[in-house]
């Protein structure tokens, strides 16, 4: 009789350290799930969101797309001078109109060239650098030659350069706003697209 009455009392003082025991678990894991759901549910901030978009591919496709389109803009704005239409129908609009398919076979000989050289080298700045300026320089030129000439720049211009600097002393050239503007442009595109990575 006594050792069932121990065996009784024993089960009495078990059951509730038991219990008290499983209620601390149940605790403790409530509280690790409700700090796990705080951190997921933890909004991202502008850092965070950048730091992805940046290295992501809808990032490098942007740019490879963008780039190459802003670069043909500006060189057609700096060789034609201005936006506005002309009687002659050359304007900017008027000439793309006109000539859509040229414009649009430059416009992805220029993404080919970005893609090229950014795969090349790994970063985008260089190719939007390289891009620019292979699309500005010589509409700057063409711009002057228009001028002084009535002539648009051709390739085998570039065998002249010895004539031109040999009166170049005779010769004013005054520097655009659209061509500052262009090159402002294309100096921020660089700097921007330095924050770009490319997706491993």
């Amino acid at each position: 009789m006594k050792e069932n009455e121990k065996k009784e009392q024993n089960l009495e003082q078990d059951i509730p350290v038991s219990w008290n025991n499983a209620l601390k678990d149940e605790t403790t894991e409530e509280s690790a799930s409700s700090d796990d759901i705080d951190v997921k549910s933890k909004p991202k901030g502008f850092k965070e969101h950048w730091n992805a978009f940046r290295r992501s591919e809808v990032a490098s496709v942007l740019l490879s797309l963008l780039v190459p389109l802003i670069v043909l803009v500006t060189t057609e704005w700096i060789a034609r001078g201005d936006f506005a239409p002309t009687k002659q129908n050359n304007g900017f609009f008027q000439a793309i109109w006109r000539h859509l398919p040229s414009f649009l076979i430059a416009y992805l000989l220029f993404v080919l060239v970005y893609i090229f050289i950014t795969h090349l080298t790994a970063r985008h700045w260089p190719a939007t650098l390289l891009v620019g300026l292979a699309g500005n320089v010589p509409a700057i030129v063409t711009y002057y030659k228009l001028t002084m000439r009535g002539e648009p720049f051709l390739p085998w211009d570039i065998s002249q350069i010895g004539d031109l600097m040999g009166v170049s002393d005779n010769i004013t050239l005054a520097i655009q706003p659209n061509m500052v503007i262009s090159i402002v442009l294309l100096l921020a595109l660089t700097v921007f697209s330095g924050f770009i990575k490319l997706p491993r």
